[in-house]
């Protein structure tokens, strides 16, 4: 499991504390994006020569209000693992540890220049076990 730490900014929430969907997404994604640089620090995924990984499906809960600038920890774990694809689940918690919300992100792995389904490369599939559910 991965661990990442946010802030709520002002922007993200009106004063009622309700967030629009959409800014949950960039909070895990942020979150998601740190979790995969953690593979290889000369790895790139997100600007790799060869394949790149699309997100595929994304779905939330939502159970509580997000207030500004409200301390939030994302917790990421990888919860499905295929060949060429995998699953990741988050969870938002808040003050106290309140959950905050759940999300999950699918991604598949596609070689950049066709764009066809092809096998994870063996370091991030290696990585992406090691911090399997």
């Amino acid at each position: 499991m991965y661990e990442s730490k946010k802030t709520v900014a002002f922007f993200d929430v009106d004063p009622a504390g309700i967030m629009f969907f959409g800014n949950l997404f960039k909070y895990i994604h942020s979150s998601y994006e740190e979790f995969l640089s953690k593979v290889n620090s000369k790895i790139n995924y997100f600007n790799h020569d060869k394949v790149v990984l699309p997100i595929t499906h994304t779905e939330a809960d939502y159970f509580s209000p997000f207030y500004m600038h409200e301390a939030l920890k994302v917790e990421v774990q990888v919860s499905k693992l295929k060949t060429s694809s995998f699953e990741l689940s988050y969870k938002i918690y808040g003050s106290q540890a309140k959950l905050k919300a759940t999300a999950k992100t699918v991604h598949v792995c596609v070689e950049k220049n066709s764009m066809k389904k092809t096998a994870l490369p063996n370091e991030l599939k290696k990585y992406l076990n090691e911090n399997r559910t």
